[in-house]
């Protein structure tokens, strides 16, 4: 019981483990974002739940990211370390992307992009640093709501991520070379097409944000789930009442030229919820689908607000799962 909320869910799965990240504040009725994970195991007929704990909590007093951590992202690879304590370094399996926040009254709440690293996904998660961000901005909205996929299963990461400043709110791409955490090196960043992409009424969606991703090597496909434009005008107004699943060419992501086909959109009525939003995927450690002809998109879920109280629609943030087939 008591006021929680949960949403932006990402999981992995292997050899029947499902391990489970979202965002959720972890002391009833305080809106601080945590990231939280929970390990779920297959019993033959169904998953049986773990217990849920928390994975990342906000950063120390005066860092980049002391107000809010979430919007999880894990990818498998191989990430050279040396923590604080440490007298040499260690080559970690998993890395964390999340979105941090720093203090809101204090600060301004400019949302960046940072990364941990541990040896196993039950943790513990050690920040890279807890002085700067992976991905900086500096004023608007900012950047984050990463997803990232392995280009190699060792240190080269496909990173995705939301950007939002004084020249619109998008979707942006860079290759980040990050075996070495202590000297990561990013490629200048560009804007994912958008080409393809559809409103509810099915005219072109021009704006592309807050999606997640999955590479399909069968098809060589990225699959996306994002929030479908418009968000509705109703008490919660910044959040999507569907999402869209659409795929390109993995090819066209380093163009820039290339064009989505819209599969489908998971709709408020399919899920018997007044919203639908911040998606992702369950998927390989390196960030692959898991079978062929088949996505794994997980969802987060709401309700409206009571009268105009945003909190009343806030405890009603939960997360489910879902699968599409392909032909």
């Amino acid at each position: 019981m008591g006021d929680y909320y949960r949403y932006a869910p990402t999981a992995i799965e292997e050899n029947g483990v499902r391990t489970w990240f979202w965002c959720a504040n972890w002391a009833s009725g305080v809106v601080t974002d945590h990231i939280v994970m929970r390990v779920d195991t297959w019993n033959g007929s169904g998953w049986t739940a773990g217990a849920e704990k928390v994975a990342l909590a906000p950063g120390p007093p005066g860092a980049w990211d002391d107000r809010h951590v979430c919007d999880p992202e894990v990818v498998a690879g191989e990430f050279r370390y040396t923590a604080p304590g440490q007298s040499a370094p260690t080559i970690y399996r998993y890395a964390l992307f999340y979105l941090g926040a720093n203090d809101e009254a204090g600060s301004g709440g400019v949302n960046q992009v940072g990364w941990a690293l541990a040896e196993s996904l039950d943790g513990p998660w050690i920040r890279v640093s807890t002085d700067a961000p992976l991905v900086a901005a500096t004023a608007w909205w900012g950047a984050g709501q990463p997803s990232a996929v392995s280009l190699d299963g060792k240190g080269d990461v496909l990173l995705f991520y939301t950007r939002g400043d004084a020249q619109g709110t998008r979707t942006m791409r860079r290759r980040a070379s990050l075996g070495d955490a202590h000297a990561p090196v990013l490629e200048a960043e560009s804007e994912v097409p958008v080409a393809g992409l559809e409103r509810l009424d099915g005219s072109p969606d021009p704006d592309n944000h807050g999606g997640a991703v999955v590479y399909d090597p069968a098809r060589d496909l990225l699959w996306l789930v994002r929030g479908v434009h418009p968000f509705p005008a109703s008490c919660p107004d910044f959040i999507s009442e569907a999402l869209q699943v659409a795929s390109i060419p993995a090819p066209a992501i380093w163009t820039g030229s290339g064009r989505w086909t819209v599969h489908a959109n998971i709709t408020r009525s399919m899920a018997g919820t007044d919203r639908v939003f911040d998606g992702g995927f369950v998927r390989t450690p390196t960030g692959q689908t898991l079978v062929a002809n088949t996505i794994a998109p997980v969802l987060s879920v709401a309700q409206e607000c009571a009268g105009n109280d945003f909190a009343s629609s806030l405890w009603t943030y939960r997360t489910h799962d879902a699968s599409v087939y392909l032909h």
